[in-house]
């Protein structure tokens, strides 16, 4: 049965990876061809994450975020980086990162670490973020990655809510070498 459910779940992950590089490495693309309500989701998903920034003895830092299903960076750019000082992303395909470095554009220098993996093979520091972002990727079955990411918040951090796969690897950031 144990080795059913692994081999299931690589499948899974296989499958996904396989589906993500397919997609084209647009806003579109993300969201799955409603690129159409980029700018209601974020309007929406700003609002909801400045509840956890006002003032107040639970107030989420404003330091360091983590870009969970990254993609080429729509949510990097729109809700994350006009709210925090640096910002991770994460995603499983290769060329969506690549592509989040000109898509960022000037700002893409506050983006610390372009990691590509699935969230499955990701586990970050304790403590290493303000806030963990985790949005549409999380309607996929991938709670045990969801799990391992609580804890992985400051203090008073918080999470909100597109993948799967590539062995963990730092990609480059702008004026980073290899």
């Amino acid at each position: 049965m144990t080795s059913e459910v692994v081999e299931n779940e690589f499948e899974f992950y296989s499958k996904a990876e396989k589906y993500w590089k397919d997609v084209p490495a647009t806003v579109d693309g993300m969201l799955g061809g409603y690129g159409h309500i980029s700018s209601i989701d974020i309007n929406s998903s700003r609002k909801f994450l400045q509840r956890f920034l006002r003032d107040g003895p639970n107030r989420t830092g404003t330091t360091r975020a983590l870009d969970c299903g990254a993609g080429i960076g729509r949510i990097t750019k729109r809700l994350l980086l006009p709210l925090f000082k640096t910002v991770d992303m994460v995603d499983v395909t290769e060329d969506f990162l690549t592509k989040a470095k000109s898509y960022l554009g000037e700002e893409g220098r506050r983006v610390r670490n372009y990691f590509c993996c699935g969230l499955q093979d990701f586990s970050p520091e304790p403590n290493s973020y303000d806030v963990i972002w985790i949005q549409w990727v999380i309607a996929l079955p991938c709670r045990p990655a969801a799990q391992r990411h609580r804890g992985h918040q400051g203090q008073h951090g918080s999470g909100g809510g597109d993948h799967g796969r590539c062995g963990q690897q730092r990609l480059p950031g702008p004026g980073r070498g290899p």
